[in-house]
């Protein structure tokens, strides 16, 4: 699930609570279902108290833990896992009013957090006015990652990080993209990156391409580049998943593999859709458009497809329950689909554990700031949700859920 990462004033900000407003934002990598060789933890970013520890239970119930004392007291963070680490951006718990911080958590081969660096910069090779990181998406093998800024000749960046042996950061100048930043007091645009994903034809980057101008809806496109799955390089433009305007406050996508997910709820009331493309080296290839004719795709609030690319999740504004669509091939196969009945009113994030079999919705309430955890059994062969003995976990009192981080130890 993707989310709006650069506001189009460029207001720092708005980066690191990306999941709480705007287009949702992801909360893991899509990867192959594998079970967890020791441990494995949740770690969910909040604005206050900051980062919270559940170790995740065979039955998939979560036990609160305390957050190891050898991680840096964080607060909004965002989550960026890959292997043996986690890279953070975060607000400062003291200054919330301050600029990002950037860091490093390393962590043990049972997923603890081992240790944490301090704030990160990098370097002269990177082209922002004020060295803020303000966002990084790595690949899932943790060999590069990408991240947007302003440099001081008024040019947007999407630049390209090398992530080294030991979690250090290396800016590759002349192997990213660029963009001439527009100068209007009534319109802006941005290009973030947005996920990677590896398929058979290979690996892509793709783009949230955002414009808005004063008193007209804002249009949104994802073009689509093709990466050099070894050096991170980004190549030639494949495609692009064409939006246009949309009217949704919360539009969401999620990818697995080369099939991505765009799916809106309009403000006005009207019914939604979801829409399916296909990304490959010929292009982008709107699928299918599932209309308000299909129960399952008449108001999508949010959604995630599941790590085994089998089922897709859908969280339904209207009724507040989930609905599990099946993916059949190249289509959502939406007059197939299960509905689990609840009373969901709030925002979300999502994560599922290593073995795809337990489901995890963070949600949080903004007028009344609470938040909690909900926790699902998946069906390994329908994907029909039931809900967790224990579920749901309260969060308390706190303004959003900015990151849902599944760790699981690798028992060496």
């Amino acid at each position: 699930m993707h989310a709006l990462k650069i506001s189009l004033l460029l207001v720092p900000m708005v980066v690191v609570i990306a999941g709480c407003s705007g287009l949702n934002t992801p909360t893991q990598p899509t990867q192959p279902q594998q079970a967890s060789q020791g441990p494995e933890f949740l770690y969910v970013g909040t604005s206050n108290p900051g980062l919270l520890t559940y170790e995740i239970r065979p039955d998939g119930a979560l036990q609160p833990k305390p957050t190891s004392p050898n991680a840096t007291a964080v607060c909004s963070p965002t989550l960026e896992p890959v292997p043996g680490r986690v890279y953070v951006i975060s607000l400062s718990c003291t200054e919330l009013t301050g600029p990002l911080e950037f860091r490093r958590f390393d962590l043990d081969s049972a997923g603890n957090i081992a240790s944490a660096t301090g704030l990160l910069s990098l370097g002269p090779d990177f082209p922002s006015v004020t060295d803020t990181v303000m966002s990084f998406v790595p690949d899932a093998s943790g060999k590069f990652a990408y991240t947007w800024s302003v440099d001081n000749d008024l040019v947007e960046h999407i630049s390209l990080l090398q992530i080294g042996a030991a979690g250090e950061l290396t800016v590759r100048p002349g192997m990213g993209l660029s963009w001439p930043v527009e100068v209007s007091a009534f319109c802006g645009e941005t290009h973030n990156a947005s996920s990677i994903v590896t398929t058979q034809e290979g690996t892509f980057l793709i783009v949230q391409d955002l414009r808005s101008c004063r008193d007209i809806d804002p249009t949104v496109n994802y073009p689509v580049y093709q990466v050099d799955s070894q050096t991170g390089a980004i190549g030639n433009k494949v495609g692009e998943a064409a939006i246009g305007d949309i009217t949704s406050p919360t539009p969401f996508t999620t990818q697995n593999g080369a099939l991505m997910i765009f799916g809106e709820l309009p403000m006005t009331g009207e019914n939604g859709d979801l829409r399916l493309f296909h990304i490959g080296l010929d292009g982008v290839t709107l699928l299918q458009q599932c209309h308000a004719d299909q129960p399952a795709c008449a108001h999508p609030q949010s959604g995630m497809f599941h790590p085994s690319g089998k089922w897709v999740f859908i969280v339904d504004h209207a009724t507040g329950g989930i609905w599990t669509i099946p993916v059949t091939g190249n289509s959502l196969s939406a007059d197939k689909a299960s509905f689990l009945p609840l009373h969901l009113e709030a925002s979300f994030q999502f994560a599922f554990s290593a073995d795809g079999r337990s489901f995890y919705m963070g949600q949080w309430n903004d007028p009344i700031q609470t938040g909690e955890i909900r926790g699902f059994r998946v069906n390994d062969s329908t994907g029909v949700l039931t809900p967790i003995a224990g579920s749901p976990w309260p969060l308390g009192k706190l303004d959003w859920i900015t990151a849902m981080t599944p760790i699981a130890g690798t028992g060496q």
